[in-house]
């Protein structure tokens, strides 16, 4: 996190984002709760924004421009061997494919190495509900 990355704020009564930027980062951590304090500002200046008020902030780290990224939930971790995603197999079976992972949220990982892109990785959900076969 650093003074300049892209940031979004979401206020309740508007249907769209504000765009922001992170404005200063703190170099204090409360050892605690392992909370840093993080200001952004809005780019433009919107009438919804009241002092006092709450409102959700997303804010972006780090990007990678043309990276590989798969849903988080298809990435699977093992205590005895590095992580790997699976992958749909031409003999219509899934074959366990070792990754390098790089940068993760709660939505989508980024493959910094194992597979390629186009592989047909197997996600939950096609786990969840195969498709019908005779």
């Amino acid at each position: 996190m650093k003074v300049g990355n892209p940031a979004e704020l979401k206020v309740p009564e508007l249907d769209e984002p504000i765009k922001g930027r992170v404005s200063l980062v703190s170099p204090a951590l409360d050892p605690g709760s392992t909370t840093i304090e993080v200001w952004v500002e809005a780019v433009k200046s919107d009438p919804a924004l009241r002092p006092g008020m709450s409102l959700e902030v997303s804010m972006t780290a780090k990007t990678v421009k043309d990276a590989i990224v798969v849903p988080t939930a298809a990435v699977f971790k093992n205590a005895e061997a590095p992580d790997y995603v699976l992958l749909a197999g031409s003999d219509e079976k899934a074959h366990q494919k070792t990754v390098r992972l790089g940068i993760r949220n709660s939505e989508l990982t980024q493959i910094a190495g194992g597979i390629n892109p186009g592989d047909p990785v197997v996600t939950t959900e096609a786990m969840q509900f195969p498709t019908a076969r005779r």
